[in-house]
């Protein structure tokens, strides 16, 4: 699909007519960055356990 393509269908928010599903295998979120905040780095979550985690 072109940008051209995208861009109209994001415009007209029409549903394309096939979709090809990438799936998520070996897929991972390795980092999230906010430009507007302005916060240390943490590589370790140690602090973390389990019984802290949100099920989304």
């Amino acid at each position: 699909m072109s940008v051209d393509e995208f861009e109209n269908l994001l415009i007209t928010k029409a549903t394309p007519g096939m979709l090809e599903i990438a799936h998520p295998t070996g897929l991972y979120l390795s980092k999230v960055t906010y430009p507007y905040l302005n916060l240390p780095l943490r590589t370790e979550f140690s602090g973390l356990q389990q019984k802290d985690w949100i099920a989304i």
